[in-house]
C-alpha cells in the first residue's frame, strides 16, 4: 500500500501542552487534477509526532453546504450572493447547512467572521473555483497537543496515487 502525505502545519508546540482540537478542510485529487470524491473515514490517517491520532469527525466532500460569496460579480448556481460580510453572514446564519463556507475578495476584512465558517480569501477571476473547492472539501476534526501533523491518504486499488490539497 502506498500512502500520499500532506504535511499540514510546521510550527513547535512546548512540550506538555494539553490537547487542542484541530480542524482541517482539504481537496483530494487524482493525477489529473481531477475532484476525487466518495472517500470514507478511513480512507484517511492523522500523524502526529510520529503517532496515529483518531478522527473525531469526519465530513464527506459533496457534503451538504451553504456557500456565500461577497462580490459585485455574478457567479450563478446555488450559491448566496451577498453585497457585504455582513449579509452574507446573516444569511449564512438562517440556513441549515452544517458546512458554512464564505468566498471572499482577498482585501476584505475577516475579524468579524464567527468560528465554524470556512473562510477561502480569493481574486475576484478565482471566484467559481474556490466555489468548487468548497463544495469538494472533506473535513476532519480532531485532537493532538502537536501542532506539526500530516495527512495521509491511502492508496486504494485500482485507483492512481491520490494527493490532499490543503485549502
Amino acid at each position: 500500500m502506498t500512502r500520499a502525505i500532506l504535511a499540514l502545519a510546521t510550527v513547535s508546540v512546548l512540550f506538555g501542552q494539553q490537547p487542542a482540537k484541530q480542524v482541517i478542510a482539504f481537496t483530494v485529487t487524482d493525477p489529473l487534477n481531477r475532484f476525487v470524491l466518495g472517500l470514507d473515514r478511513d480512507s484517511f490517517e492523522i500523524i502526529a509526532a510520529g503517532a496515529r491520532v483518531p478522527i473525531a469527525s469526519f465530513v464527506e466532500a459533496d457534503s451538504r453546504i451553504a456557500i456565500a460569496v461577497v462580490s459585485d460579480r455574478s457567479v450563478g448556481g446555488s450559491v448566496i450572493q451577498a453585497p457585504s460580510i455582513a449579509e452574507a453572514l446573516t444569511q449564512l446564519a438562517a440556513s441549515s447547512s452544517p458546512r458554512k463556507g464564505l468566498v471572499i475578495a482577498k482585501s476584505t476584512d475577516t475579524t468579524a467572521i464567527a468560528a465554524g465558517i470556512q473562510v477561502l480569501r480569493v481574486e475576484s477571476s478565482a471566484i467559481e473555483k474556490a466555489v468548487v473547492e468548497l463544495r469538494n472539501q472533506y473535513v476532519v476534526q480532531f485532537e493532538s497537543a502537536s501542532a506539526n501533523f500530516d495527512l495521509v491518504v491511502k492508496q486504494l486499488r485500482g485507483l492512481p496515487a491520490l494527493r490532499a490539497n490543503r485549502n
